[in-house]
């Protein structure tokens, strides 16, 4: 366990960032309390399958889960083939709770679920002060999976190019054209993950 300890170290991991297209569009037409029914659903849901899979819930932001998975040294084909397996099945999920939300409230609600996967390194540690810590990941491959996330449209998973190198034996991935992201000065190819190749033998 990691002590309350302020202070962090570097580790290995892939970062996966959730969020909710549609989102404030649906809190501005729905009650607060349906709001808020919807996403613990969702949330419940969502951390179901990502526990399943070995995933480690960070935290919640808003309509946005943040989450992470540890990263082998070595072959880490089959851990990152468990990470986008997670990522799919949060979709398919999202999309069984979509079709009872279009009908159970008082407006129809149309929302949708976008994720970014990174692999890379983050600094795990607890940030804040004497009064309030929080324990959580912070670093460019937090960054960028929020980025990606950001981009993915509703049912899309994207990752970055570690990602997608990491996977690649295990799926079907199509480059998008390279784009600009805050912090980087290089332009960044997100990859789409069209899903899992189904090898003989494997």
């Amino acid at each position: 366990a990691l002590d309350s300890e302020l202070g962090g170290e570097l580790r290995r991991v892939y970062v996966l960032f959730s969020d909710v297209r549609g989102f404030t569009r649906m809190t501005e037409r729905i009650r607060p309390e349906e709001t808020v029914e919807i996403l613990n659903k969702m949330f419940t849901a969502m951390e179901e399958v990502i526990s399943q899979n070995g995933g480690d819930i960070n935290k919640y932001i808003g309509d946005a889960i943040l989450a992470y998975f540890r990263r082998p040294y070595g072959e880490e084909a089959e851990a990152a083939k468990m990470v986008l397996r997670t990522a799919l099945r949060m979709q398919d999920r999202f999309e069984l709770l979509n079709q009872s939300f279009k009908v159970a409230y008082s407006q129809p609600v149309d929302i949708g679920l976008g994720i970014g996967i990174t692999a890379g390194e983050a600094i795990l540690g607890n940030l804040g002060s004497a009064n309030r810590m929080e324990f959580t990941l912070i670093g460019d491959t937090v960054n960028m999976a929020s980025r990606l996330c950001g981009v993915a449209k509703h049912g899309q998973v994207l990752v970055n190019e570690e990602m997608a190198q990491a996977a690649k034996e295990h799926f079907e991935l199509t480059a998008l054209p390279p784009m600009a992201i805050k912090g980087k000065s290089e332009p960044q190819t997100p990859y789409v993950v069209a899903g899992e190749r189904l090898g003989l033998g494997r």
